[in-house]
């Protein structure tokens, strides 16, 4: 680790304070070995570089646990009605004999393209998301060892693994079913297993070994288990997706004789360092039965987060009922991008505004709540007291926001003025364990940024036009996705 000691100065700066997070004016944060050294004023001590942010609010940096890395599907997917989209599932015939719609370099390239993405907008540490629709079957080893590789050059802090699962959901005629595949699935659980190791044989806090399966649905019983036992083997946490959908529930009380809570609990998943995205399937927990029922008491009791991605819920048509009494029943809430742009500071408003709807009041949706759920919140549910906060000892892991910008406006108070007047992209610089990894828009480890946003739009492209292979009633990529509006007639 270098030996320099770098000092940054700024107008504003969201510390620790050993309990909360506090607002300094005109202070500093000092670090060396990527651990911070001081924070506040006085420091006069040596310093080899020094850093200045005027008219900036320097904070801890994003913390994204259920972030984009692929191109976005949204895109495509969140706008159709129903009856139309069903088509952007795999067809029962197409599942038999499912391709990678893109070779290993192109989805090499695609999460080179997704990981600069979220240094630009501030997320200094991530857990992955991506679909599956455009994979051979689920995600591989060799990829992510690919994906650890691209992860150390940016410099990104990943929590990661491949995503594993044992059925996919496809659609004909007769609707929505699942076709099973267990030797594939128990190749994805393997995969799983041997990325473990690897991240462990890297001892680089730069990757960490996570386990990621599918949705709950595209489980068996036998797989929850099994990522039981290999969490507890590995001592690591698990994402699950589920809670999110009502066919989960259908479908578990007719595979399983069991609701999906309950299979939480029998698997064992519920004693490891569970983690759950979205939770829209709990209920409304603003009424008491719902807060005290028995699903959510063994949630809370098992200490389990929700990953809330306001953003994606919106465009998807969803939300939490109450952030408020998500946290009054005793949930942690921390955050997840989910969905292009990975801007945590645009779904904090979007999340801000959609609780003041479902709670019918200003006082709902309270933006140091969300901000806490980005920073200090989600590195507790990752187990890392050392990250999310600006204090002695922890990480130098930091953002600086300009609040300088014409089309900023007014500052009231800077980290509200940034939510509500700003988005991620107002944020100039990104630095992890004391590195600069982002600096004014350019991301230090990707060599050309231009060309790959170019290469991006070519593999979007070619994603969008493998859909109709897919599609159960061989529609074209037009009667798939028609445009907003008619396109004159010469386009090219």
């Amino acid at each position: 680790m270098d030996d320099a000691v770098t000092r940054l100065n700024a107008e504003y700066i969201l510390a620790w304070d050993g309990k909360q997070h506090i607002f300094l004016q005109d202070s500093t944060v000092v670090w060396q070995h990527g651990r911070i050294i001081h924070v506040g004023r006085g420091w006069e001590g040596h310093v080899d570089e020094e850093l200045e942010a005027p008219d900036s609010l320097v904070m801890p940096g994003l913390i994204d646990l259920d972030a984009l890395t692929d191109i976005d599907h949204c895109l495509l997917d969140s706008w159709q009605d129903p009856a139309d989209s069903c088509g952007y599932l795999w067809s029962h015939q197409y599942a038999r004999a499912p391709e990678h719609v893109l070779s290993h370099t192109e989805r090499l390239k695609m999460r080179e393209f997704a990981l600069a993405q979220l240094a630009r907008h501030g997320v200094t540490t991530f857990m992955p998301i991506a679909s599956e629709v455009h994979s051979e079957w689920a995600e591989s080893y060799e990829d992510f060892v690919g994906i650890s590789e691209v992860s150390r050059r940016i410099g990104l802090r990943g929590y990661m693994g491949p995503a594993y699962r044992y059925s996919v959901p496809v659609f004909d005629l007769d609707g929505k079913s699942l076709l099973a595949d267990n030797d594939r699935g128990d190749a994805g659980l393997g995969d799983a297993r041997r990325f473990l190791e690897y991240a462990d044989s890297l001892n680089d806090d730069l990757v960490h070994g996570v386990l990621l399966p599918c949705r709950i649905e595209t489980q068996t019983f036998e797989s929850l288990v099994a990522t039981s036992k290999l969490a507890e083997e590995f001592d690591v946490h698990v994402r699950l997706h589920c809670l999110q959908s009502p066919w989960e529930e259908v479908v578990l009380n007719e595979s399983w004789g069991m609701g999906v809570v309950d299979a939480l609990e029998a698997s064992g998943l519920l004693e490891r360092s569970l983690m759950i995205p979205h939770g829209h399937e709990l209920g409304d927990l603003r009424k008491p039965e719902v807060a005290g029922g028995r699903d959510v008491r063994r949630l809370v009791e098992a200490g389990v987060p929700i990953i809330y991605c306001p953003l994606t819920s919106a465009r998807y048509g969803h939300l939490l009922t109450s952030f408020e009494a998500f946290r009054e029943a005793g949930f942690t809430l921390v955050l997840g991008t989910d969905s292009f742009p990975p801007d945590l500071i645009r779904g904090i408003d979007v999340g801000v505004q959609l609780s003041k709807i479902a709670g019918k009041s200003l006082g709902q949706g309270r933006v140091d709540h969300f901000i806490n759920a980005a920073t200090y919140h989600a590195a507790d549910a990752l187990g890392r007291p050392d990250l999310g906060r600006i204090s002695v000892g922890a990480s130098a892991d930091l953002i600086v926001a300009d609040l300088s910008d014409f089309a900023m406006g007014a500052i009231e108070d800077p980290i509200r003025s940034l939510v509500v007047n700003g988005s991620g992209r107002d944020i100039k610089r990104t630095i992890v364990a004391g590195r600069t990894i982002m600096e004014d828009g350019a991301v230090t480890g990707v060599k050309d940024m231009e060309s790959l946003s170019r290469d991006a739009q070519a593999i979007f492209d070619k994603i969008k036009s493998a859909y109709p292979s897919r599609d159960f009633l061989d529609r074209s990529t037009d009667e798939l996705f028609p445009p907003s509006f008619s396109w004159a007639a010469g386009r090219r």
